[in-house]
């Protein structure tokens, strides 16, 4: 797990301009760290070590040829790749992933080789014989990479704060349209960032640098039946379970790999209690780790302690007070350098802070819920055609009305839920489950910055390149290219990267995930039970407590600490007269918003959040492209 660096074109000194940037990230590798230049070229590589700890030195330069690699993330199953590559007279330099891929696309050319991998990164290389470059990024997006067009230049990193720092991104001034998005969605979808000129590349893209031409183009897209995938051929659930349990063992085997410590996260729910399940048979020694904080109806751990208990397995529970909770915050907001307003950010990055006393490594249950349609939208889904039907002008009504329950600040309060699904009324059914989620409903939007929410747009966008026709394989095509890599994996790679821990995804093996895609929705879904396949291995294995509880967020108390301990800050921010937006958007709506929740005459946990989110990314922007420069 590493972070990368890099830009074209570089003349004159160009490790004055790679320094900086790779301090902005020195974080997601803090063990060991190199550099490359000439003509064409300037890369950096920080590395946190996981594989082979006297080898994989990065950037990886063959002196001959001039091809050249940096790579951020982990290559599974790099063993018999190695093995593949050495039976055809390939010798290689060390027993590394990061040697495995440079030999796989000097060797197989870069459509061959992203074809044969499983895993997750994203990396830059680039052909000695011909200059050509490419940017590419893994399938469901779990490394993210970032880059900019400058004349004939070409800046790319892990993170945008790397890209900052380069001198010809000083000027970048912010994308008003990807802000409306951000609104919508809690993030910006890729390619967008928030920053004009500034993309990332998204889930399964590769980018081509060449001749000075640039080229983006989609090599892997979650195929589900509907659109023409494959289909799973009709078998009984138990031995569809049977099967799930193979690939789940397979994956959390290759995902044990590592020269260091592994642990896994735990936290009461099916997904991670089926990983820990598999993990305790596979490596009885590993430790589950799980944090408990203050807030009603906020604490798992009990449900967490029940599973490492049926399995034997060290468990490591950490209590986390409130100067602790602050502290977070504000390491987090300090380091954001894109929108975002996903507060389960907070309890992650403690989760992984608390590992990484004692592991390098963590698996966790990420992708559970999108491959196997666990989340309450998928439920909800009954729902659509009656809001579709629903007059939008008639939208007032059952507002007000929603305004009448009673106020409560629990995790996915009734009233909480009622005014979420209302974002929807009256809206075409392929729009309504990302509404559902949305901080603000078009008209809000529109009313604190006249601009389109761009929400319409971006599942467009996606459905062009597929289009599942069933409800339900639509919904799971959706989530598994905006909200799982914008959403909850970013969440993760920066909540870990800040830790300088690296975690892994078992269910988001490309056997085990192809795998889910191919099943028939009753097997994922029937009426209101959902990841059905999930529970029904879980009740082979699991405490019963565990299979038949709802989804439980890994959340934090927003509505209570925007009411109180937070108050102040949040207020003070949002109407800060210097900050960068707020022009941009309307300090009279900022009022209002802060003045209903105050008053609970609406709960307005997720505009307020998202908001502050949004206004202290923009301090930070503001900041970075101030700081020194080399």
């Amino acid at each position: 797990m590493c972070g990368i660096v890099g830009f074209t074109s570089p003349g004159g000194n160009p490790k004055a301009i790679l320094s900086p940037m790779m301090s902005a990230i020195a974080y997601r590798g803090p063990d060991e760290s190199g550099t490359y230049a000439d003509d064409r070229i300037a890369v950096g590589h920080l590395r946190l070590t996981i594989i082979e700890p006297d080898g994989g030195h990065q950037p990886r330069v063959d002196d001959q040829t001039g091809d050249l690699l940096v790579y951020n993330g982990e290559i599974y199953g790099y063993r018999a790749h190695a093995d593949w590559l050495r039976g055809r007279g390939v010798a290689l330099r060390d027993g590394s992933d990061t040697e495995v891929l440079f030999q796989m696309i000097r060797h197989l050319g870069i459509d061959e080789a992203l074809e044969r991998l499983d895993g997750m990164f994203a990396f830059a290389y680039r052909d000695g014989a011909t200059g050509t470059l490419w940017l590419a990024r893994d399938r469901f997006g779990e490394k993210p990479l970032f880059y900019a067009r400058r004349g004939d230049r070409l800046i790319f990193g892990s993170e945008v704060k790397a890209l900052l720092a380069h001198p010809d991104l000083r000027g970048c001034d912010f994308d008003h349209a990807a802000l409306a998005q951000y609104l919508a969605f809690d993030y910006v979808p890729a390619p967008a960032t928030g920053l004009d000129g500034i993309e990332k590349l998204a889930p399964g893209e590769v980018l081509t640098l060449k001749s000075g031409q640039v080229e983006r183009r989609t090599y892997w897209l979650p195929n589900l039946p509907s659109a023409g995938g494959p289909a799973a051929a009709p078998s009984s659930i138990d031995e569809q379970a049977d099967r799930l349990t193979g690939l789940l063992d397979r994956s959390i085997e290759s995902r044990l790999i590592a020269d260091v410590p592994v642990g896994l996260f735990l936290s009461g729910g099916l997904d991670s209690a089926l990983i820990a399940a598999r993990a305790s048979k596979l490596a009885p020694e590993i430790t589950a780790y799980t944090i408990r904080f203050e807030g009603g109806g906020y604490d798992e751990t009990p449900f967490a302690a029940e599973v490492a208990n049926h399995f034997g397995l060290r468990h490591r529970i950490f209590d986390v007070g409130k100067d602790e909770l602050f502290s977070a915050i504000g390491t987090i907001e300090a380091r954001m350098d894109e929108p975002f307003a996903d507060s389960s950010i907070v309890p992650t990055y403690l989760l992984c802070r608390a590992a990484r006393q004692d592991v390098t490594v963590a698996l966790g249950g990420d992708g559970g819920d999108e491959l196997f349609a666990g989340y309450i939208n998928f439920q909800a889904q009954a729902a659509s055609p009656l809001l579709r039907a629903m007059p939008k002008a008639l939208k007032g009504l059952p507002r007000a009305a929603s305004r009448l329950l009673p106020a409560h600040d629990d995790y996915m309060s009734s009233r909480f839920k009622i005014d979420q699904l209302l974002n929807a009324w009256g809206e075409q059914t392929r729009y309504q489950s990302f509404q559902w989620m949305s901080a603000f409903d078009a008209a809000e939007i529109g009313a604190l910055m006249s601009q389109d929410d761009g929400l319409v747009a971006a599942i467009d966008r996606e459905l062009a390149q597929s289009h599942p026709t069933k409800g339900l394989e639509q919904q799971q095509y959706l989530f598994c290219r905006l909200y799982l890599p914008n959403a909850i994996l970013t969440k993760v790679d920066r909540a870990s990267m800040y830790n300088s821990l690296e975690v892994r995804a078992p269910f988001l093996a490309r056997p085990l995930a192809e795998f889910a895609f191919s099943l028939p929705g009753p097997m994922k879904l029937r009426r209101l039970e959902t990841k059905r396949i999930l529970r029904h291995l879980g009740r082979r294995l699991l405490p019963t407590s565990v299979t038949e509880r709802a989804k439980h967020g890994f959340a934090l108390p927003v509505a209570s600490l925007i009411r109180g301990p937070l108050s102040e800050l949040v207020s003070d921010t949002l109407l800060d007269e210097s900050n960068p937006l707020a022009d941009f958007v309307s300090r009279a709506g900022i009022e209002q918003t802060l003045a209903d929740h105050r008053d609970r005459r609406r709960d307005n946990r997720k505009r307020i959040w998202a908001l502050y989110c949004l206004f202290q990314f923009a301090r930070n922007v503001r900041t970075l492209q101030t700081a020194p420069t080399a």
